[in-house]
C-alpha cells in the first residue's frame, strides 16, 4: 500500500467489490486532491516551527499577523521574537503590560515610569518613559504612533526623557504636533 496522497493508493484502500474503473477514476482524482492538499500543509508548518523560517519573510509574517511592534530596524533575533510574541501581545493591549513589553521591544532598557512615583507627584493615570539611550526622532515618532494603539485609553504620557533629549510625547499623540527639547549634554 502507498503513502497517503499517492497515486493508486486510495483504489487499492477500497474492497475488492469495489475495485472497477469507475472506483478506479475516482480514487485517482481523490489522490491527486490529497497530494495537492498535503504540499499545502508543507506552508502551515511555517508558524509551528518559526526558528527555520528564513529571515527574509521576517516582514511578510509581521504584515500577516499585524504585529504592532515590529520594526525592520530591529535586529533578526529580535525581529523573531516580536513577530513570536504578537498574539500574546495583541492581548496586552490598553494595558500597562502591552506598553512594557512596547518598550522593550522598541527602547530596551527603558523604564515606565507612573505619575505615583515621578520625584513630584504627578496627575493620575499619567505616566513617562524615561531611557538612558538616545534614539532618533524618526524611532520616537514610530514609538508614538504605536503607543496610541498600546496605551489604555485613559492614560497620558507626559513624555519621553532620555540622556539628551526631552520628547513631548503627549502633544504629538494628541495633535499630531512634534516637540522636543535638547538638553544640555552630561
Amino acid at each position: 500500500m502507498g503513502k497517503l496522497g499517492e497515486t493508486g493508493t486510495t483504489f487499492l484502500s477500497m474492497p475488492p467489490a469495489f475495485q472497477n474503473i469507475e472506483d478506479k477514476c475516482f480514487g485517482y482524482a481523490v489522490d491527486r486532491q490529497l497530494a495537492k492538499v498535503m504540499e499545502k500543509t508543507k506552508s502551515v508548518a511555517v508558524w509551528a516551527d518559526m526558528d527555520s523560517v528564513d529571515a527574509r519573510y521576517y516582514g511578510y509574517m509581521a504584515a500577516m499577523l499585524r504585529s504592532p511592534y515590529f520594526l525592520s530596524s530591529l535586529s533578526e533575533s529580535d525581529k523573531l521574537k516580536t513577530i513570536k510574541t504578537t498574539l500574546k501581545s495583541h492581548s496586552y493591549a490598553g494595558t500597562v503590560k502591552g506598553i512594557k513589553e512596547l518598550l522593550q521591544t522598541v527602547f530596551p532598557g527603558a523604564e515606565f515610569v507612573p505619575w505615583y512615583e515621578y520625584e513630584e507627584t504627578g496627575k493620575p493615570f499619567h505616566f513617562k518613559i524615561v531611557t538612558d539611550t538616545s534614539p532618533t526622532e524618526e524611532l520616537v515618532k514610530r514609538f508614538a504612533d504605536i503607543l496610541k494603539y498600546v496605551k489604555p485609553q485613559r492614560s497620558i504620557i507626559d513624555g519621553m526623557e532620555t540622556r539628551t533629549h526631552i520628547f513631548d510625547l503627549q502633544s504629538y499623540i494628541s495633535t499630531g504636533e512634534w516637540h522636543s527639547e535638547r538638553l544640555e549634554e552630561i
